[in-house]
């Protein structure tokens, strides 16, 4: 089976100069701040620490943006949702204790420092993609004029929801999903103009940094979305989709899912680096 021919220039470009030094000018890593908690804050956390319930501390420590602590059965409160998650408190308390005296264990300071503990770039790769969109593309976020756009390209950066709506209202009745998968956004929306005739490129972006457990997820979501024929696309529009995928993905000397995956896709599904979008985009006719 024949990749596409980008597909094939991005399995060489760790075998070449500067890949990691070229894709950092698109997803840059910079050190971000620690958060900041108001002082009120740190007097009730400080109180509840010293003197509060388990149920209270714990209340307290979840609704902090950072939870001080790594803990697996943290998650299963905080996405019950509000009015469940008080039943499930309710009804674990020795697990409630267990996970406050882990953070007590830290001292309070020190379990301080870990809710203020910076946020992980890796948690702002999209939107590191969609500034460089910006730099690099025309765009725009009004709708209105991105569909009557004269353009050559353009890129529609309204955010998720905004450029989901238009997609859903003017381009797609359901998008490509693996079989019984909810629907999910696109990261990727541009408009191009060939001989006065619109075509939409949908894409997935996605940034690996490793090749197991959420990451093998999201370059899933992105071959998924490239390969599924469960993709019902209105009357009379013209569509490209693409995988715009980076990362340990294009280490062609490894031999893990993620390179099996990219070998079996053929020449009309074109995964890609974004080193090379702006060609694709050029390709197409």
């Amino acid at each position: 089976m024949t990749n596409h021919k980008l597909t094939q220039k991005s399995l060489e470009l760790f075998s070449g100069h500067e890949y990691l030094d070229k894709l950092h000018e698109i997803y840059s890593i910079s050190e971000n701040l620690p958060r900041v908690m108001v002082e009120e804050d740190e007097k009730k956390m400080k109180t509840l620490f010293e003197s509060g319930s388990d149920d209270e501390f714990f209340r307290f420590l979840i609704s902090l943006p950072k939870f001080p602590i790594n803990d697996s059965y943290v998650a299963a409160f905080s996405k019950a949702g509000k009015k469940e998650m008080e039943m499930v408190i309710k009804n674990n308390s020795k697990t409630i204790a267990r996970i406050c005296k882990r953070v007590k264990k830290l001292g309070f300071e020190k379990a301080k420092s870990k809710c203020l503990a910076p946020i992980e770039p890796s948690r702002q790769m999209g939107n590191k993609f969609s500034a460089w969109l910006k730099k690099e593309f025309s765009h725009t976020n009004d709708a209105n004029k991105f569909l009557n756009s004269t353009e050559k390209c353009i890129v529609f950066d309204g955010g998720d929801k905004a450029m989901n709506k238009f997609a859903l209202e003017h381009i797609y009745d359901k998008l490509p999903r693996g079989e019984g998968e909810e629907a999910k956004g696109i990261d990727l929306l541009i408009r191009l103009l060939i001989n006065n005739t619109p075509i939409y490129v949908l894409g997935e972006a996605k940034f690996l940094t490793d090749s197991g457990g959420t990451q093998n997820n999201q370059f899933n979501d992105a071959i998924t979305f490239l390969t599924s024929s469960n993709f019902k696309l209105k009357r009379n529009v013209k569509v490209r989709r693409c995988a715009v995928i980076d990362g340990v993905c294009w280490m062609n000397w490894k031999n893990t899912k993620m390179q099996k995956k990219i070998s079996e896709l053929d020449n009309s599904q074109p995964a890609f680096s974004a080193l090379f979008l702006r060609e694709f985009l050029e390709s197409i006719k």
